[in-house]
């Protein structure tokens, strides 16, 4: 990959962003993906709508947010652990 960095594009010039990235090390595939959730986002992988999403597990506080300015996003960890008490509750 490196080697490929290195040549030039169909333009005759060098890509250095191409090259930095072949430098870097490999990412974990656990950490590729976000780790803040948008409210769409959590409310797809939870498969509920965004009102369920609010007024049954952020408003009872069953799952964690944190504000960013005006952006209110979700942990991925948050969702999981939601997704485990949901899971755990329903075996009993």
């Amino acid at each position: 990959m490196l080697a490929e960095a290195l040549q030039p594009n169909a333009f005759g010039t060098f890509n250095p962003r191409m090259y930095f990235r072949a430098l870097a090390p490999p990412r974990d595939t656990e950490s590729d993906g976000p780790r803040l959730l948008n409210m769409r986002e959590a409310a797809e992988m939870l498969r509920v709508n965004k009102t369920t999403l609010y007024t049954h597990f952020i408003h009872t506080r069953r799952l964690a947010t944190i504000q960013i300015g005006r952006r209110r996003l979700v942990p991925l960890e948050a969702v999981r652990e939601l997704i485990e008490s949901l899971r755990a509750d329903g075996a009993q």
